[in-house]
């Protein structure tokens, strides 16, 4: 089990006074770390373990300190590695009650490094969920240094495993648990970054790990962030998945819509990523999710024309689905007004009102807040009544856009082809008459001497 410290880093609180988590440092329970790659055979001597038991047995009553002593001797005598792993499990209130965090560490340290020393292989994932489950047994008592326990039994095991994969899981669930979800902000948003270091991770593990995420992202308000992990949970189905149609899936695929079309403004582009997921393509030919999948291409496509009509033929189905109706066809009146911006450069206040359905005094106000949104970069000629376009927001890049898109660079292409003939014309005139000036001074001097 290698002590690289590939995957999540040291952890880090934000600064508030007391509760920074310190670097982890090697404890007294342990031996000298080789800078080279090994095994925790190497890293724990039997000294260590000795230390171990010793501490833990003169802290227990006199009643049972012989007992736990000498069923210890015999688990080291006879590499009874999993009966002594339980042995000191069993324990674990008077480690947690020794007197420095650092020994607290050094004991789960010899504890963990008993992992390499199992006789059968099996026997790993069994050992591994027991100090699971001592280690998030309480959210109170200690909650920062079960974590940081956590995290170190993390940076211990082998990269790439199942086991180590598992114990991240349980660092996200406790630090849910215990509000301490800050120290992994960096971990989240790096997490691509991170996948790349687990080659075998299988589609199940990725859509446990981006549900996980998106559900303890969206329980501490997180609401953007977990709606970009539910799509990347989303997009880990295909065609040809048997977990494709099940309630479960079916479920999450609604819940990634709605929330896309709550809050369309931040999320444009994958928006319209979503149809194109299987999960999602599967809703429009579900009765009972039709009209959901329709909401999203009106939000995706569509003007404020069409949410309008789409209303009236599925009446409550907005408030159904927990959408605000007030919200939703103000971001619908932006999304409309980006939409324009798109297809035109410059826009009469007539066409915005039109566009929008309000009143013509309030076009200004509108497309201000347009503005503030990032959905356009754009100037008002209040004179003209005119809003002159310099930028806007695509949500959906299509064959159309492309077509405009080509015929502004054949027009530019073109711009700068004249501007480069005008150059070199006024650049030959300007050598032209350098030329006749030299002429003249030379006629000049000639006649002069």
């Amino acid at each position: 089990m290698g002590r690289s410290l590939e995957g999540l880093p040291r952890l880090r609180r934000k600064a508030t006074v007391g509760s920074r988590l310190p670097s982890v440092e090697m404890p007294a329970d342990s031996a000298s770390v080789s800078s080279e790659p090994s095994s925790l055979l190497s890293i724990v001597d039997r000294t260590a373990y000795d230390r171990l038991i010793k501490s833990i047995a003169d802290a227990l009553p006199e009643s049972t300190r012989s007992q736990f002593r000498d069923e210890a001797k015999e688990c080291t005598d006879y590499a009874r590695a999993r009966k002594l792993i339980e042995l000191i499990l069993a324990q674990s209130a008077v480690i947690m009650a020794r007197p420095t965090e650092k020994d607290i560490e050094g004991s789960y340290q010899v504890l963990i490094s008993l992992l390499d020393r199992l006789s059968d292989p099996e026997d790993l994932p069994i050992m591994v969920d027991k100090i699971l489950s001592n280690l998030r047994a309480s959210v109170e008592d200690k909650p920062s240094l079960r974590l940081k326990l956590l995290c170190n039994f993390y940076n211990l095991l082998k990269s790439g495993t199942s086991e180590r994969f598992q114990v991240l899981l349980v660092i996200i669930e406790y630090a849910r648990d215990t509000k301490q979800l800050d120290i992994l902000s960096d971990f989240f948003a790096d997490l691509e970054n991170w996948k790349k270091n687990w080659r075998h991770l299988s589609a199940e593990d990725e859509r446990q790990l981006y549900l996980l995420v998106s559900e303890t992202l969206a329980g501490s308000g997180k609401v953007a962030e977990a709606q970009l992990f539910l799509i990347k949970y989303l997009a880990t189905f295909r065609e040809t998945d048997p977990g494709l149609d099940t309630p479960v899936t079916v479920a999450l695929a609604v819940k990634g819509v709605i929330g896309a079309v709550r809050e369309p403004l931040n999320a444009l582009r994958s928006a319209s990523d979503l149809l194109s997921l299987p999960a999602v393509k599967r809703l429009a030919s579900d009765p009972a999710h039709k009209a959901v999948h329709e909401l999203l291409e009106i939000f995706c496509f569509g003007k404020l024309a069409d949410l309008t009509e789409y209303e009236d033929r599925n009446p409550g189905v907005l408030e159904a689905n927990g959408v605000g109706r007030e919200k939703a066809f103000r971001d619908m009146r932006l999304l409309s007004l980006s939409l324009l911006a798109a297809e035109y450069e410059e826009i009469p206040y007539e066409a915005v009102s039109a566009t929008l359905q309000v009143p013509h005094e309030d076009v200004e106000s509108w497309v201000v807040e347009a503005i503030t949104a990032r959905l356009l970069e754009a100037k008002m000629d209040q004179e003209q009544e005119v809003v002159m376009v310099t930028r806007a927001s695509h949500r959906h890049f299509s064959h159309q856009n492309w077509l405009r898109l080509q015929e502004k660079l054949h027009v530019w292409r073109q711009n700068v082809s004249s501007l480069l003939v005008s150059l070199r014309e006024k650049k030959g005139a300007r050598t032209q008459a350098s030329r006749v000036q030299e002429s003249q001074q030379y006629v000049r001097s000639s006649h002069s001497n």
